[in-house]
This record gives structure tokens, C-alpha cells and sequence, in this order.
């Protein structure tokens, strides 16, 4: 009763009092903050998710595709120059060789480096064969006009499938031309020690 008079006495008393019932508790406001922030990163998960949008997705991929492009003629290039500067090297080797009189041991190892030279470049010949199964104009070679119009709309329709599926392609290829490029350079490297120890072998035997 003391409490009620003094509130009906002291408005100012009974604003504040009401004031500090009102105020939500700190384990309150503690639970609020959680849940927003449980909700803000819902939201964001969301957004992450399904958010993305169509244009910079296939902006990706093209970037992609060119990049991909790109390193297959580099590929294709140094594959090339590898050809070109080892076959003349093999030819003359065949070609003196068997005329040279030199040590035995010389000579074996001499033909081993021919051999793996010779391997080498079999393999950067197969590395440079067209491989255009699945890929490029190679896919329309069996197709009629209504498979053509058929094709065409399909890509039309999911551009981006299309896309993801030029990029598998050329990653496909890349990975074994890459393989194809690393193997023959490993075997071109083997010959040139070989060619390195029967030197040594011929010079250590005058």
C-alpha cells in the first residue's frame, strides 16, 4: 500500500519504475542478439547457395574455356618444337651410328639413347594426332538437318550446360596431352644422359 501511494504521489517515480519494468532482462536481450544473428546467417547461406547470378556464372566458364583453349596451343606448340628439333637429332644418329667405330659399351648405350629418343618423339607424334571425338564441328559430322535444329535448340535452351560441357571436353584433353607432353619429355631428358655417358665412355676408352 506504501509503495502504491508513493507511485499515485510521484508521477516522475512512477514513469521511471515504468520505464525499468519494461526494460527486456540482459539473458533477453542476450537471446534477441542470438537469434538475429542466427537469422543473418540463414539468410546469407541462402544467398550463397541459390544466389548466384546466371550472367557471372557463365562469364565464369567462358573464362574458363579460353584458358583452357589457351593452354592446349601452348601445348600443341611446344609439342611441335620438340619435334622438330629431336627428329633431325635421331635421323643423323641413325644415319652415323652404325658406321661409328667406337667401344662396345659406347655403342649400347648410344643405341639406348637413340631408342629412347626415337620413343619420345612416337609419343609427341601421338600427342599432336587430332583428337575431335565429342568435341567441335566432329559432333555434327552424323547429324541431319532435324538433329542439327534439335541440337542447337537444346543449347539454346541451357547455355550453361552447354558450356560446363565444352569445359569438360577440352579438360579431358588437356589432362592427357599434358600427361602425353610430360612423359616424352622425361624419356627426351633419359636419351640425353644416355648420349652424355657413351661420350664419356668413348672419350674414356682412347
Amino acid at each position: 500500500m506504501r509503495n502504491h501511494w508513493l507511485l499515485a504521489r510521484s508521477p516522475v517515480l512512477a514513469c521511471r519504475t515504468s520505464v525499468r519494468f519494461l526494460e527486456p532482462a540482459p539473458w533477453e536481450r542476450k537471446f534477441g542478439h542470438d537469434a538475429a544473428m542466427a537469422e543473418i546467417g540463414s539468410d546469407a547461406v541462402a544467398t550463397d547457395r541459390g544466389g548466384l547470378d546466371p550472367a557471372t556464372l557463365e562469364d565464369l566458364l567462358k573464362d574458363e574455356l579460353a584458358r583452357g583453349d589457351a593452354t592446349l596451343g601452348r601445348t600443341e606448340t611446344k609439342t611441335s618444337i620438340l619435334l622438330a628439333v629431336f627428329s633431325p637429332i635421331l635421323t643423323v644418329g641413325l644415319a652415323v651410328l652404325p658406321q661409328a667405330s667406337t667401344p662396345l659399351t659406347a655403342r649400347l648405350v648410344s643405341w639406348a639413347a637413340l631408342a629412347l629418343l626415337a620413343l619420345a618423339l612416337l609419343v609427341l607424334l601421338w600427342n599432336v594426332r587430332p583428337r575431335l571425338r565429342g568435341s567441335g564441328f566432329a559432333t555434327y559430322e552424323s547429324m541431319t538437318d532435324a538433329e542439327l535444329v534439335q541440337h542447337f535448340t537444346r543449347i539454346a535452351a541451357d547455355p550453361h550446360r552447354w558450356h560446363r560441357e565444352r569445359l569438360l571436353v577440352v579438360a579431358q584433353l588437356g589432362a592427357k596431352k599434358f600427361k602425353m607432353l610430360r612423359a616424352a619429355t622425361t624419356l627426351i631428358v633419359s636419351a640425353l644422359f644416355l648420349a652424355i655417358a657413351a661420350a664419356i665412355a668413348a672419350a674414356t676408352s682412347i
